[in-house]
Parts: C-alpha cells; structure tokens; sequence
C-alpha cells in the first residue's frame, strides 16, 4: 500500500491548486520574510542587519492568529524588526530584496514541495506498506488533522520552520545512506541559518559519524565566512559579533519570557514559580521564588531533557542505530525538544514535534487488539493532548478570551511536554514487534 497512490492524481491536482493559491495570498499580504528581505537589505548597505531603531513615519501593520484573522494596528512611530539569523542568509536574498513577492511566492512554494518530501522520508523510515490500507488512511488522516492548525500557520506567515525540518531529516537520512558529504554540508546550512539543528552534532557523534561530523564542522566554518569575500572581512566580523550579540542565550530576554506569543519552557516555568506581569491581568504563578531560583529550574529541567536523550538512545555509544525505526524515533525526539529548550519560540516552530506525533500514532495503530483497554485508554489520552494542534483550538471555535487563556497559559507547552511518555513507552523494539506479528496474523488470515 502506498500512501501517497499514483492513481488518484485528483489528490496532487488539488494539493498544486492549493500550494499556488495559499503561496500567493500569503505572499501578496507578507509575513515574517519580511524581515529577513529587511536583514537583506541593510546587508546590501552594509548596515547593521542585528540592530533594531525607532523610526517616525506612519505605519499600517496586522496582528496574525492562528486562524488568519488580521488585527489592523497603526501607529506613527514604530520600531524595526528584528532579524536573528545568519549573515550568509541575508547575503543569499540580497539579489531579491527588490523582488518581495517573486521570492516569498517561491518560498512557499518550495516548502509544499518540502512538505511532500518530509512525507517520503517518512515512508522510507516506517515501511507503510506493513500497514493494513485501513491502517494506512488512519495514520494520513491523523497526521493531516495534527498538521491542519501548525503547517498553515507557517505558511501564512512565511515562516522557515519547514524547511528546517526537511533539511534535519534528509541530512540524517542521507547520512544514514553513506551520503556523508552532501548530508553534512546541508545540515551545516540549516545550522548556519537558524542554529536550532545544533542538537544533531552531538547525536551524530554518538553514533560516530565522524566523517559527517568532519564536514558539518568545515561547511560550517565556511558558512560563516563565505559573506567576507563578497562583503569585505571587517564587516563580515562586525556582522558575526552583532548576530552574536543577539541571539546569545544568556540574554536577559531569553531567561524570561512573559510574552503572550512565547512557548518554550523559559516561557512556562519562570512564569509558573515567580511572579511576573503579562498581556493579561491573571497570575499565572503558583509559587513566588526569587527570580535566580525559578531560571535555575529552569536550566535544570532543559538539561534533564537533553540528557533524557540518552534513555531513547539505549545502545552503547559509537555503533549505529539499531534500525531505521530507532533512528527516527531518535530524530523525532531531537525535533521534539528543539522548541521547548530553546528560547524565542512561538507557536509555529512546534511544528518540529510533529515527526514525535506521526511515530506516536504509528505505534497505537500497530499496538495489538489485545491490549484493547490500554490501547482505548492510550487513544484517549493521545487525543486529548493533541487537541491543541488541530485546529479546533482556534479563535473562530473557542472564542478570543479562551483562545488567549491558552496562550497565556502556555497550553501548547505543555501538551507538548505531555507527548514525552507516550514516546518513551513505544520504543522501537516494541512497535517493530507489534508490526511483524500483525503482518503475519494478516498473511495467515489470508491463507
């Protein structure tokens, strides 16, 4: 059974309307590229891309929500948006900064491609054609439903995300190939633009890519250096030391976060032990610790989290993975924790959970008939704390108020750390199992 069948070409003709309409509608309104074109274009200057000012001028602006609602705000003077990633990116959109819509319509575009080709690897991790076709249509609809509310939100706001994931995912599975030169160079790129996939290099020499490793550190290097010789090397390490000046993690803005638009755990746990203010006249606290305390905790539960990396790893280090069923539960748990250690995350990077959340429902299809009262409990609960991604949870259903209750309250944090027992008890072995034994009850019914 294929999951994405050649027959039914209806499917690829409406996803190519959509992928065109949606990609110009969102770049004719713009969205966040905006402000990497803005990078770009100081970058072509020769400003400072990293340093945001007040500037006068009348400026007509929306605020965007889950459901595309635009809220119209004018002001008469504002501030710059910041832009937070590399030099080599916003040197790479200099040629188009004239050409707003062209490259935005262009980037949407190539992430529907991506997100076809994140499908594809997906299938080559999981073998979908062990499933039943019943099977098979129940794991597509749950991942389009958990993705209705996160991927249209990335797309609308021209976002990176997608691509970031694609090219996390394809690097592993191209290093997984043997293909460790092209694997590293791309996963240096993605680290080089957004810095997030960092949580890969340590992984890979666990499982002693060493070849890979060798390359993401030498693409990496060149990366950084690559806008020197078109830009000159004294601006090039101004623009480095600006970059780092803003995106340093010991930042008073990325120890607390109070924002309502924030979701990581120094969004969630400072604002849950101390008193802080925030857009809504509610306490959120249940506990009044000093500040240092609550950041403390903070920085302890992100490195219990990493270091939990090692439980899901479960072999010895410097051997590969076990299977291509471990591996991608071993990436999807990289994915998984990316937005939640992190600082400066909103709702649209927890898109990167949802390789956790497919791996999750893969594994309650194949859990066997037998374990029925568990598996109707395990169906339940996996419900309920995935209800924040589809797009029930939106404006237009529960109402504004509620909608910034959950916000405020960092419900998608927290729904997001709910997913991590459930990933921990499905280890690989155990779906492979519940696979193969299914496969043959199959064939023996058959005969």
């Amino acid at each position: 059974m294929s999951l994405f069948d050649n027959r039914k070409n209806i499917w690829w003709i409406v996803y190519a309307i959509l992928a065109i309409l949606l990609s110009a509608q969102s770049a004719r309104e713009g969205g966040d590229f905006d402000v990497y074109l803005q990078g770009a274009e100081k970058m072509s200057r020769k400003a400072n891309p990293y340093r945001i000012k007040s500037v006068p001028g009348d400026l007509e602006f929306y605020i965007i929500d889950d459901d595309g609602h635009r809220e119209w705000v004018e002001e008469t003077r504002h501030y710059e948006l910041q832009y937070f990633y590399s030099p080599l990116f916003a040197m790479l959109l200099i040629p188009f900064v004239e050409f707003k819509f062209f490259i935005e319509f262009l980037w949407l575009l190539l992430s529907f491609a991506l997100l076809i080709r994140i499908a594809n690897i997906i299938q080559y991790y999981f073998d979908p054609d062990m499933l039943t076709p019943r099977q098979g249509r129940l794991w597509v609809i749950a991942g389009i439903v958990l993705s209705a509310r996160l991927i249209p939100y990335n797309i609308t706001m021209i976002q990176i995300n997608i691509f970031i994931i694609w090219a996390a995912i394809e690097a592993m599975m191209l290093i997984r190939k043997k293909h460790s030169i092209i694997g590293g160079a791309l996963l240096a790129l993605a680290i080089n633009i957004k810095l997030l996939p960092l949580v890969f290099v340590p992984y890979l020499a666990y499982r002693a890519k060493w070849k890979a490793l060798a390359i993401i550190l030498f693409c990496s290097v060149v990366y950084l250096f690559i806008p020197a010789a078109f830009m000159g090397w004294d601006y090039n390490r101004y623009l480095l030391y600006e970059w780092w000046f803003v995106i340093n993690p010991l930042n008073a803005e990325h120890v607390i976060e109070t924002d309502i638009n924030t979701h990581s755990l120094v969004a969630w746990i400072p604002n849950l032990l101390t008193e802080t203010s925030g857009s809504m006249d509610l306490n959120r606290n249940i506990a009044n610790l000093p500040v240092e305390t609550s950041i403390a905790i903070t920085n302890v539960f992100r490195v219990f989290l990493v270091g939990l990396f090692l439980w899901i790893l479960r072999s010895v280090p410097f051997k590969p993975a076990p299977s291509k069923m471990a591996e991608f539960r071993e990436i999807s748990y990289l994915l998984w924790v990316i937005p939640l250690i992190f600082p400066h995350q909103q709702k649209y990077a927890f898109i990167s959970m949802l390789p956790a959340i497919i791996y999750v429902i893969y594994g309650l299809i194949v859990m066997p008939v037998a374990n029925q009262k568990q598996k109707v409990i395990l169906w339940l609960g996996v419900s309920f704390v995935l209800l924040i991604f589809t797009p029930l949870i939106g404006s237009d259903i529960i109402g504004r108020y509620t909608y910034n209750l959950l916000q405020y309250y960092k419900v998608l944090t927290i729904s997001g750390l709910a997913i991590l027992p459930i990933l921990l008890i499905f280890n690989p072995d155990k779906i492979e199992l519940w696979r193969n034994n299914m496969s043959r009850d199959e064939q023996a019914h058959s005969t």
